[in-house]
């Protein structure tokens, strides 16, 4: 790879697998490959390094930020924050972006959230009114763009700001207008608490968190890229295009 003369090295590579087990390559491409990466271009006299991560790193923690604060659940996020942790080692000229729920046409977990969503067993714990951080791909790739382009140094740790959606108004829009079932919330909370028993199987570890999002979602703070006054291109009509994309492939 020939990075003399540039100016910024930007890594969106990654295995996106987060009900996968652990495995060597999940871990090389997601923990190793970053910190090969970011040595390249310090060797290369790159100046600045964006990490793209994810928000998974921190879990079911009742609010995400933009610390170094991690607690990753499944396998996937676990390699992720390995990546994060050897990479604050340094954090001149270092970005680590994190994306939430990254939404777009081809991504399996887009495909089996429409379908949940259109489904009668589609819900939400209570009133459905919980913050929930779901995000499109496109407004994810334009972030990325943003830090490489803005005249401002990010700060080393940079969340994806939120869209505005409820654990309600993402279902009720991948399931064109139909709304989802709300469930008591002693009932909500109960089932989670059975589930959370079950932590040796990742798959049913990432079941559960799948299905705490999908209930509760989870709230975040505004963030770095907010403060800056960088608003998400696509809002209603982006996520109306991905709903009806999605229909079509059923």
């Amino acid at each position: 790879m020939e990075l003399r003369g540039a100016d910024m090295l930007v890594n969106c590579a990654g295995v996106a697998t987060p009900g996968s087990m652990c495995s060597p390559g999940m871990y090389g491409a997601n923990a190793l490959l970053p910190v090969l990466l970011r040595e390249t271009g310090r060797l290369a006299g790159v100046g600045r390094f964006i990490h793209v991560s994810t928000a998974a790193v921190q879990g079911d923690r009742g609010i995400l930020d933009e610390t170094d604060a991690l607690s990753p659940v499944t396998p996937y996020a676990a390699s992720k924050a390995a990546a994060e942790r050897f990479l604050l080692g340094d954090v001149d000229g270092l970005t680590i972006f994190r994306p939430v729920s990254v939404h777009g046409a081809s991504r399996p977990i887009s495909i089996l959230l429409a379908r949940f969503a259109r489904s009668r067993l589609s819900s939400v714990a209570g009133s459905g009114e919980w913050p929930s951080p779901q995000v499109l791909i496109q407004n994810t790739a334009t972030a990325v763009a943003e830090l490489a382009t803005c005249s401002r140094c990010p700060p080393p740790i940079v969340l994806q700001p939120s869209e505005g959606h409820t654990a309600r108004s993402v279902l009720r829009v991948l399931a064109l207008g139909h709304d989802p079932r709300h469930v008591p919330l002693t009932v909500a909370r109960a089932t989670l608490k059975v589930t959370g028993i079950a932590q040796f199987d990742p798959r049913l570890i990432s079941f559960r968190r799948r299905l705490q999002m999908l209930w509760f979602g989870q709230r975040q703070v505004p963030g770095w890229l907010t403060s800056q006054g960088f608003s998400p291109p696509l809002r209603t009509e982006g996520w109306a295009a991905l709903a009806a994309a999605l229909a079509d492939q059923s």
